[in-house]
């Protein structure tokens, strides 16, 4: 069947800004074909394996500190059931109240204890900062006491 030019001419006028444009990318794609031919290019798959080795060992990695972040928390909750068995520390006995090494430590951002004061009232802005400070040196004294503790139940049992 054969097409009559009319329409070929139609159809070709109809299609003008599609194969402008797409003469307009094969050029820039020509002009471009300089960089896509550059020795970096080239040398990619030859840096594959690179990747690949530092892929694993960032995978690696991630599973290590998932680990220890698992063993953190455990060994923060350990600490935590320790010092509430401390008879009268943990409440303001001897030592006095909120003693620094006596009370439990925080074990993820989310804990859902109340900030509140002394005597179970709300916390102003300024109470609040101090205490945040307070908490950040507690759970730092905390850290170390584990250690600590970690390391004589060790000696101990070793």
């Amino acid at each position: 069947m054969a097409v009559p030019d009319a329409m070929k001419l139609e159809f070709i006028l109809a299609e003008e800004q599609y194969i402008l444009s797409q003469a307009s990318l094969l050029e820039q794609l020509h002009n471009l074909q300089p960089y896509l031919d550059s020795e970096h290019i080239k040398a990619v798959p030859a840096q594959a394996s690179k990747l690949q080795a530092l892929t694993q060992l960032h995978i690696k990695q991630q599973d290590q500190s998932d680990e220890v972040t698992e063993e953190t928390k455990r060994l923060l909750e350990d600490y935590n059931k320790l010092v509430s068995f401390i008879p009268g520390r943990a409440r303001g006995g001897r030592g006095g109240p909120g003693n620094a090494l006596c009370r439990p430590v925080k074990t993820t951002a989310t804990d859902t204890r109340a900030e509140t004061g002394r005597h179970g009232d709300a916390r102003t802005g300024a109470e609040t900062h101090r205490h945040a400070e307070t908490d950040a040196r507690t759970q730092t004294l905390g850290r170390r006491r584990t250690q600590t503790l970690i390391e004589t139940h060790g000696r101990r049992l070793a």
